[in-house]
């Protein structure tokens, strides 16, 4: 999966979901993608306006393999900091599940804050090369 990919779409819906003593919060923007895969299995890439450096990626080796599961690869991207302009959530852990190749060359992209073991679906981007 080596290569640079890039969303689709320049504006790719998100949420970003913050929990205080009143419950649940939640805040929507758009956002774009760049990866970079390196022959190494290290990831660098921006999510919105947040980047990240040198994370290996994980091949999805669970129980049922990736084409029943639709993810073959897992990025750990670490903590990032706020997605876009009104992101009120500065330190936030993100998970990028990525899809098998398509025929069409392009991979779906599942953005998940994983933040406190939560796995909060953000939203979905489709990159290609």
């Amino acid at each position: 999966m080596s290569g640079h990919w890039h969303s689709l779409q320049s504006k790719n819906l998100i949420t970003v979901r913050t929990h205080d003593h009143q419950g649940f919060h939640f805040f929507k923007d758009s956002i774009s993608i760049e990866l970079i895969f390196n022959q190494d299995h290290t990831v660098s890439g921006k999510i919105g306006n947040s980047t990240f450096r040198e994370k290996v990626t994980k091949y999805n080796f669970g129980i049922l393999p990736p084409a029943k599961t639709g993810i073959e690869w897992i990025v750990p991207c670490g903590k990032l900091g706020s997605l876009f302009e009104n992101d009120p959530d500065p330190n936030k852990e993100i998970e990028l599940w990525i899809s098998p190749e398509k025929s069409d060359h392009t991979r779906e992209v599942e953005i998940r804050m994983t933040t406190k073991g939560s796995h909060f679906p953000m939203g979905g981007v489709i990159i290609s090369k």
